[in-house]
């Protein structure tokens, strides 16, 4: 090892934070030990992490899947339990470690929303998402009496599951269907939009902004004005997203002739005013789903003569370009799901494969101009499947729910990765040794992007650290923390030995243990 109180000057390569471990870089300059992000190649086949996990003995119908809470970093569910009289269930899924180990929870939602006898069908299904403003979760659903309902709450942080429910409010007094919710980061507002479906039929398509505020048990909901934005036609399958470039909400829905058609929606305060409608293809479609991706650039799927197809749409702010159609697959699955992966830039569907519950296949689709492409695709679920959730994207993670026909109707949540979290730190491997080859040691101060800074070597003591205990040793992490257990990243990348509960003695990460 170096001997003690060695230090060297180096340019910094990133800005680094005091106290903190640094790489050398091959180009000679220092940079703090951080994870990041790689992405898988667009063609290959996808990286399945981990094993389905099974989140109740229950039957499942009516599956609102995949809204991720931020806040708490977890992945929230929102369905109807079958086995007991149709009532409400919110299950919070958790995803941690190198394998993406699931830990769940289920909650019995009908204390809290008094929702009994759910219907089970996708007219019905209502609809979940995230607000980051307030850290809170709404879910939207067609109550027993077919009203329109709204709930909020909390997630808890941290490795407990738990969720607190506030206000539990309706939205429409009519009877409702064909449900969509989404949230506006620019006005911190969300959009619901709806088919009032009165007398039993399929009627006008409403829309509603929604405010949220407070938290846990004191969260609520304020509403703006109901909004009609197809008046002349029988609405169904509503699916609503909202364009960050330009500003405005676009709703698709089926409308008249059966046909799939977008308008454009513009917020004031809490109200809201519809455009035009752009037809989006001549002929009778079914169960239309929409994703934004960036750029004012949407993807729309829906059932076309008994297969699912897809479009491109693009939005200048005022109207919308309806792209060709493409063939996702030869059979129309009405459970069909898909997200936007914003770091890989590709949109993925979640359906079955083949007619008639069907394997689970997840599809990669790539957009340039107005043109979808399909790419590497996958069977991962070999058995029947019912009504899905995917998972909204963090972290190069996103989990797939879905209902397993062939193992109870349970609810099932299997992790998928779309980018594999890397630490910047290299190794090598000598007689089956492993060594830690670009580790340096520590930066006592903070060293600004481009600035000259000392490096603290093996055998030097640095200060700067928190919550130490003395004499005992620590070991690097792959994004720059420190452990006393070693870390799954690094396998026995030595730190140091703490001296107090601030300072370290630098050890040579490639030493022995003690």
């Amino acid at each position: 090892n170096p001997s003690g109180g060695n230090s060297i000057d180096l340019v910094a390569d990133g800005a680094i934070a005091a106290g903190k471990p640094v790489i050398i870089k091959t180009n000679g300059k220092a940079a703090q030990i951080t994870e990041g992000l790689t992405g898988i190649s667009l063609d290959s086949g996808f990286s399945w992490n981990g094993t389905a996990t099974n989140a109740t003995s229950n039957g499942v119908a009516n599956l609102v899947g995949g809204c991720y809470d931020a806040t708490a970093d977890k992945w929230l569910t929102w369905w109807v339990n079958t086995d007991d009289s149709s009532r409400p269930k919110l299950t919070i899924w958790r995803f941690t470690g190198s394998s993406d180990t699931c830990t769940q929870n289920t909650f019995s939602m009908q204390p809290d929303t008094g929702a009994t006898g759910l219907l089970n069908s996708t007219d019905y299904e209502g609809d979940m998402i995230y607000d980051p403003s307030t850290g809170n979760v709404m879910g939207i659903y067609r109550h027993g009496d077919q009203t329109g309902k709204i709930w909020i709450g909390t997630t808890t942080t941290g490795s407990t599951n738990s969720f607190t429910v506030g206000d539990c409010v309706e939205f429409e007094s009519g009877a409702v269907s064909c449900m969509s919710m989404v949230y506006n980061p620019d006005a911190q507002k969300s959009l619901i939009t709806y088919t009032d479906a009165y007398g039993g039929t399929y009627d006008k398509g409403r829309s509603r902004i929604v405010t949220s505020s407070g938290t846990g048990a004191n969260s609520t909901v304020s509403l703006g004005s109901i909004e009609t934005f197809e008046n002349g036609a029988t609405v169904r399958a509503t699916s609503a997203v909202y364009d960050t470039h330009n500003d405005k909400f676009v709703v698709f829905y089926i409308g008249s002739g059966n046909y799939p058609y977008a308008k454009i929606g513009t917020i004031s305060g809490t109200d809201i005013s519809w455009g035009s409608a752009t037809t989006i293809n001549s002929g009778a479609c079914a169960m239309v789903k929409g994703v934004y991706t960036k750029n004012g650039v949407m993807y729309v799927q829906y059932g076309r003569q008994s297969k699912l197809r897809g479009r491109v749409i693009t939005s200048d702010g005022s109207s919308l370009t309806v792209g060709s159609e493409i063939e996702v697959d030869g059979y129309f699955d009405e459970f069909h799901k898909i997200r936007y992966d914003s770091f890989n830039d590709m949109v993925y569907s979640a359906h079955e494969q083949g007619s008639g519950n069907a394997n689970l296949e997840l599809q990669k689709i790539t957009i340039s101009g107005t043109t979808p492409t399909l790419r590497g695709e996958t069977t991962r679920y070999y058995g029947a499947i019912g009504q899905r959730g995917l998972g909204e994207f963090h972290n190069g993670l996103t989990p797939v729910f879905y209902k397993a026909y062939d193992s109870g109707n349970y609810l099932h949540g299997l992790p998928y990765r779309s980018a594999n979290i890397e630490t910047n730190v290299t190794t090598s491997s000598n007689n089956s040794i492993l060594n830690y080859t670009n580790i340096l040691g520590f930066a006592e101060d903070a060293i600004s992007d481009g600035a000259t800074g000392t490096i603290k070597l093996p055998g030097n003591v640095v200060g700067n650290q928190s919550g130490l205990s003395a004499g005992t040793y620590y070991y690097h992490n792959g994004d720059g923390s420190l452990t006393t257990s070693g870390s799954t990243a690094l396998v026995n990348a030595k730190a140091g030995i703490a001296v107090s509960s601030s300072k370290l003695v630098i050890a040579d990460p490639n030493q022995q243990s003690q």
